[in-house]
């Protein structure tokens, strides 16, 4: 029979460890990408952290929901880099200006596969809006001198993100 002190240290274990398959685990130590080339052809104009999860789709109760999982291993792909990592992870990403490539991520788990390609947001165009800052007329105006901006503004001055979480998604039946 389980005792309620097994029972507890069963679930410390699963929150502090990787004994649990499922939940949510939060990632450590933010990673530094490898560069293919020591001499980047391009500028970088910052890095961000971005934080790679893996999940999977249980439909077996009455609402599907995205389940976490653990122990995957990934490889990413981006502009002039590569990573292998074990989501959950954080990652510096760099962040190029004009124009920036997709990362791509091609993760294993047992016999399954999984791969997801996440596209870069122009920032110059497309600010992200922040509705504690003028609701939805903030948002509109935001929206506005982004537009009249856009025809006028040095393309090769456009500034690039990635949102800040990206899952992987394996199709589990």
């Amino acid at each position: 029979m389980l005792t309620s002190k097994k029972f507890l240290c069963f679930l410390t274990i699963c929150t502090l460890g990787t004994a649990c398959s499922t939940g949510t685990q939060a990632p450590n130590k933010v990673q530094d990408v490898h560069f293919l080339s020591e001499d980047p052809t391009r500028t970088i104009d910052k890095y961000d952290i971005v934080e790679f999860r893996a999940q999977h789709l249980d439909q077996t109760g009455e609402t599907p929901r995205a389940i976490e999982i653990f122990g995957v291993t990934c490889n990413l792909i981006g502009e002039g880099f590569t990573l292998q990592i074990v989501p959950p992870a954080k990652v510096n990403v760099p962040m190029y200006l004009g124009t920036l490539q997709p990362i791509t991520a091609n993760c294993t788990s047992d016999s399954q596969f999984a791969q997801a390609t996440f596209e870069p947001r122009n920032i110059t165009t497309n600010p992200r809006p922040n509705p504690l800052k003028g609701g939805l007329i903030g948002i509109a105006a935001i929206q506005l001198a982004a537009a009249a901006n856009k025809a006028g503004r040095d393309q090769t001055q456009d500034h690039f993100d990635f949102p800040n979480v990206l899952k992987v998604n394996f199709d589990h039946p």
